[in-house]
């Protein structure tokens, strides 16, 4: 109730737990920021008859008890409109930043890591069989992942979740690399000759990453090779074709070479594509930026 004093002052003290709601930005989650706006409006009077006067700018945490969930931002500030037409008002601007150490060590970590793995499957042996079924879990993985993210972040279609952005380019990066391993097992599995086109091509690219050339078969004689081999550091050189102790004596290019070659390339650019994506993403979500 209110007290009054002699001297005409007026306190009162009410005691009284107020539920707020606000409308969540859950964009940059688990790294988001919240700003909500609390506003106490006395609409029965006019600023004439009834004004705030406000004793500090900033908010009197003196009463505050912490959350394990969100932090409360020292940008959190106490304003009135000054505006004679509008109702006596005061406006709370809350800044809450959410803790995301919870959501890093369960959500983000065991993603990256999945997606890590998911670019390794054409380090695999063609022959044990296991591509498949790794690329497959997997994939499943980021279906049960994409079900916990569903269950952790406010259901909200704008602006939506970048982290769902995110699980969404996993998801289709998995089912990208499990139709390129069909595909690899496919290449390893055919028998008889290489096309031409096919041979020039995998000879490009492994002296691209080589670099090193793959020497014809009429060029090498039996005799150059035992002696480029028993000259350890020493250079062959026939016109303009370099063969060393390392060189690749390969006389022609089967399927299991083209099948080897497939997976180094493709490997290398699922994993670039993956890195990419990954820290341009967490750093957007981190920094509390867009595109």
């Amino acid at each position: 109730m209110p007290r009054l004093y002699s001297n005409g002052t007026v306190v009162w003290s009410p005691g009284s737990v107020l539920k707020v709601s606000c409308t969540v930005d859950v964009t940059y989650f688990p790294f988001d920021k919240q700003i909500c706006t609390i506003t106490f409006t006395a609409w029965p009077y006019e600023r004439s008859e009834v004004d705030f006067e406000l004793l500090s700018s900033s908010l009197d945490t003196s009463y505050y008890s912490t959350n394990t969930q969100w932090l409360l931002s020292t940008d959190t500030n106490v304003w009135k409109l000054n505006f004679p037409a509008a109702p006596p008002s005061v406006y709370i601007d809350l800044v809450l930043l959410r803790q995301p150490q919870f959501y890093v060590i369960y959500i983000i970590v065991p993603l990256v890591v999945l997606g890590g793995v998911n670019n390794l499957v054409f380090l695999l042996p063609d022959t044990s069989g296991e591509r498949m079924s790794v690329a497959i879990t997997v994939f499943l993985s980021f279906i049960v992942f994409l079900q916990m993210i569903n269950a952790n972040v406010p259901e909200s279609s704008s602006p939506m979740a970048f982290i769902y952005y995110y699980v969404l380019f996993l998801l289709v990066h998995s089912s990208f690399t499990l139709f390129l391993c069909i595909l690899s097992l496919r290449i390893h599995g055919q028998r008889g000759t290489v096309p031409g086109q096919l041979q020039s091509v995998i000879r490009f690219v492994r002296c691209g990453f080589a670099k090193r050339k793959i020497a014809p078969k009429q060029q090498i004689t039996s005799d150059k090779k035992q002696e480029a081999m028993e000259q350890n550091d020493t250079d062959y050189v026939s016109g303009e074709e370099t063969v060393g102790v390392g060189a690749d004596y390969q006389t022609e290019i089967t399927w299991k070479v083209v099948g080897d070659t497939y997976d180094h390339v493709v490997g290398m650019a699922l994993f670039l594509v993956y890195f990419i994506m990954t820290v341009v993403g967490f750093v957007q979500m981190y920094l509390n930026v867009g595109l």
